[in-house]
C-alpha cells in the first residue's frame, strides 16, 4: 500500500451556475486537502510523526475489535454574521439526525447503493449527541453562537476557530467533537481535522449553507453529507480514490481503487478495470447519492477508540451526562422541540422521541401567561395544534410517560402565529378560545378542549352533528368538556365561547371530529382541520370548496384582513362537499377572509388574495 496521507482535508467547490450559495453559482465538491496539508506540515512537522503512530498503531488495534455504540459529544459553533448564517436550532438538530443515521447505517436511503457492494455496507456504530455540559460542567444545548464582522473564513488560516480572529475558540478536543458552522471562502464547503493535528484546532468546519438536512441547505449539498464526509475525515477516513491514480490507496481493503473523485449523481460506476464506489460517503458526489460506508472504513474508524486510541478519550467526556456508575444517562425530558411549521391559525410541533416512552404529555399555555395550562396526551412525538389565534405568542412543554412513571417536562418552546400584518385589536370581553385536538374517551363520549381564555369566567359549548339542526348547548368552568350520548360513525361540529362577568365573547370558529364506526372507542378521535378551500376562478371570481359535512342554508361573509365588511352573499343551499362561485368584481385588490356561516351560527373561514 501506499500511503497518500492527509492530515486535514478541505472540501472545496468550484463555482457553476445552479446552486446559489453565499451569493454565488452552483458549487461542486472539489478538494484542496494536500495543498492544506504541505501547509500544515511546514508549520507543525510534528504533525507527520503523530500521524504515523496513529496509523501504525490503529492498525494493531483494529484487529482486536471493539464492541458496543460509541457516543461522542458534540459541540457546534455557530459564527455568524448575517441572520441567514445564524441557523436555526431546527437546522442544527437536523444535522445530528443525519450524523446519526448515517454512522450506524439507518438512514432510508441505505439500500440505494449499488447492489454489487451491497455486501460490503458496513455500520460503524456511532452515535452523536449534543453536549448536555459544557466544560465548566454547566448545562448547555451543545450549541454556540458568536456574532462576527468577517465575511467569510479560509481554511488556510483556521481563523474561525479563534475568538480573537472573528471566530469561536474550540472547546477541549479530547472531550467534544468540535464543529464550526460559518461562511467559507475560497469556494469551500467543508474541511476537518484528523487525528494527530493540534488540538485547539481539532475538529470539522462546515458552510452554513449545506450544514443539516432541508431548510437552508442547499441542493444538491442540502441532505446534511458533507458533514458525514468531514467527520469520516476527523475518523480518519481518506477519499475513496486515495487522492490520487489508480494506484493510490486509501488505506481501507475492501475499497476498491479509483482514479480520481466521482461527482453529480452517478448510480454506478466503472474505473481502474473494475466497479468503483460511487455511493461511498468518502466520494465527491452529490448528498442525494451518498449512501454507505464499509465495513473496513468502520472498522478503521472504531479503531480511534480502543485503549490507548487517539480518540478514546471521548468515550469518558464530561461533556454527556452520566450515572454513578460513569454510565451515560438518557435524557427523560424531550428534547430538540421544535416549530416545524407555523400558521396564522395552526402550528406543528416535533420533539426528538425518548426510548422507551409510551405516550407524552402536552401542555400549552398564552406565553407570559400565569394562567393555568392546557394539557393532554398524544401518543407520538409530535402534535398538531389547529384554531390558534393568529398573531399570538404561545409556550408548549412536552413531558415523556415511562414505565417508570411520568418524566419531567423539558424547556418550554415558545412560537408565534402568523397574520401580525392583518390584526385588528380586540377587548378581552372579544377573546376568542382556541380549540385544541378532542379525544374520545368510549364509543358514545369524548373530551373536548380549547386554550383558556384570560378573565373567562366559564365557556359556552355547542355541538351538534354536521349537516343537523339539533343543537346541544352545554356549559363548563373550566376550559374542557367531556360530552357523552354521541353516535358511533358520526362527524361532529362543536364551537365554543368565553363567559365573563360583564358578558359573553365570540363563538370560536367551528371545530370538527368524527366518532368511531362501529361503536369502537379510539384513544383519540379523528379532529379535522376543517378549512374553506378558495381558488382564482378568473378575474374578480372565487371558488370555495366546503369539506364534507357543512350543508344546508348558508350565508357568505367577505372582510378585508383589517377585519372590516367588504360583501356579504345571498343566503344560499350548500350540499355536503358542493364547490359555489364567488364574484368579487368591485373590490379592490388585496388580503380577505371569506366566511360561511349555518343557520345555526357554526361557521367556517378561508383567506385568499385578491389580484
Amino acid at each position: 500500500m501506499r500511503w497518500t496521507a492527509g492530515i486535514f482535508s478541505g472540501c472545496a467547490a468550484l463555482l457553476g451556475s445552479l446552486l446559489p450559495l453565499a451569493g454565488h453559482a452552483q458549487l461542486q465538491r472539489n478538494c484542496g486537502a494536500m495543498e492544506y496539508l504541505d501547509g500544515q506540515l511546514r508549520a507543525h512537522p510534528d504533525i507527520a510523526f503523530r500521524m504515523r503512530t496513529i496509523e501504525r498503531d490503529g492498525e494493531l488495534r483494529a484487529k482486536s475489535g471493539y464492541s458496543g455504540v460509541v457516543t461522542i459529544p458534540v459541540v457546534v459553533h455557530v459564527v455568524y454574521r448575517t441572520e441567514a448564517e445564524n441557523l436555526s436550532d431546527a437546522q442544527i438538530r437536523s444535522q445530528i439526525r443525519v450524523l446519526n443515521e448515517d454512522f450506524q447505517r439507518k438512514n432510508p436511503d441505505a439500500a440505494a447503493l449499488d447492489p454489487r457492494f451491497a455486501g460490503a455496507a458496513g455500520s460503524p456504530d456511532i452515535q452523536f449527541r449534543l453536549a448536555e455540559l459544557d466544560p465548566q460542567g454547566n448545562p448547555t444545548t451543545g450549541i454556540t453562537r458568536t456574532r462576527t464582522s468577517q465575511f467569510s473564513f479560509f481554511a488556510l488560516d483556521n481563523e474561525v476557530k479563534y475568538s480573537a480572529m472573528g471566530g469561536a475558540d474550540a472547546w477541549p478536543a479530547g472531550q467534544y467533537l468540535n464543529i464550526w458552522v460559518c461562511t467559507l471562502g475560497g469556494g469551500m464547503i467543508g474541511y476537518a481535522q484528523f487525528p494527530g493535528g493540534r488540538p485547539e484546532t481539532d475538529g470539522v468546519v462546515i458552510h452554513h449553507a449545506v450544514f443539516g438536512a432541508g431548510g437552508s441547505a442547499q441542493a444538491p449539498f442540502n441532505l446534511g453529507r458533507t458533514t458525514t464526509h468531514e467527520v469520516g475525515h476527523w475518523l480518519n477516513l481518506r477519499h475513496i480514490w486515495g487522492d490520487g491514480g489508480c494506484e493510490a490507496d486509501d488505506l481501507v481493503e475492501d475499497t476498491p481503487p479509483a482514479s480520481h473523485a466521482h461527482t453529480g449523481c452517478p448510480r454506478t460506476g466503472e474505473d481502474c478495470g473494475g466497479p468503483v464506489m460511487v455511493s461511498n460517503f468518502m466520494d465527491y458526489t452529490d448528498d442525494a447519492c451518498m449512501h454507505f460506508f464499509t465495513r473496513g472504513q468502520a472498522t478503521r474508524m472504531r479503531a480511534l477508540f480502543l485503549p490507548g486510541g487517539a480518540r478514546e478519550s471521548l468515550l469518558y467526556s464530561p461533556g454527556l451526562l452520566r450515572g454513578p456508575d460513569g454510565g451515560l444517562l438518557t435524557r427523560t425530558e424531550p428534547d430538540g422541540l421544535q416549530a416545524v411549521s407555523v400558521g396564522m391559525d395552526q402550528a406543528r410541533i416535533e420533539w426528538q422521541p425518548v426510548p422507551g416512552a409510551a405516550h407524552y404529555r402536552v401542555r400549552i399555555r398564552l406565553a407570559g401567561s400565569s394562567g393555568s395550562w392546557s394539557e393532554r396526551q398524544f401518543p407520538n412525538a409530535y402534535v398538531s395544534l389547529y384554531k390558534l389565534r393568529p398573531c399570538t405568542e404561545y409556550e408548549l412543554q412536552v413531558a415523556a410517560g415511562l414505565d417508570t412513571g411520568p418524566g419531567g417536562y423539558s424547556h418550554p418552546l415558545s412560537f408565534r402565529t402568523q397574520g401580525c400584518d392583518r390584526m385588528v385589536a380586540v377587548s378581552v370581553g372579544d377573546s376568542v378560545p382556541v380549540l385544541e385536538a378532542p379525544q374520545l374517551l368510549g364509543p358514545a363520549e369524548a373530551l373536548l378542549g380549547w386554550l383558556p381564555v384570560p378573565g373567562a369566567a366559564g365557556y359556552r359549548v355547542q355541538v351538534k352533528a354536521a349537516g343537523g339542526r339539533s343543537v346541544r348547548t352545554l356549559d363548563s368552568p373550566e376550559a374542557e368538556l367531556r360530552i357523552d350520548g354521541l353516535e358511533p360513525g358520526m362527524r361532529y361540529l362543536y364551537r365554543v365561547r368565553a363567559q365573563f362577568p360583564g358578558g359573553a365573547g365570540r363563538y370560536s370558529a367551528a371545530g370538527a371530529f368524527s366518532t368511531a364506526a362501529g361503536g369502537m372507542a379510539s384513544r383519540m378521535a379523528a379532529p379535522v382541520q376543517d378549512t374553506l378551500e378558495l381558488i382564482p376562478a378568473g378575474p374578480g371570481r372565487m371558488q370555495a370548496r366546503a369539506p364534507a359535512g357543512w350543508s344546508g342554508r348558508m350565508r357568505v361573509f367577505v372582510e378585508t384582513a383589517e377585519g372590516k365588511p367588504a360583501k356579504v352573499f345571498s343566503p344560499f343551499v350548500l350540499s355536503s362537499g358542493q364547490q359555489i362561485q364567488l364574484d368579487f368584481s368591485g373590490l379592490p385588490p388585496g388580503s380577505y377572509r371569506v366566511r360561511i356561516e349555518d343557520e345555526d351560527g357554526f361557521s367556517l373561514g378561508g383567506a385568499c388574495e385578491l389580484r
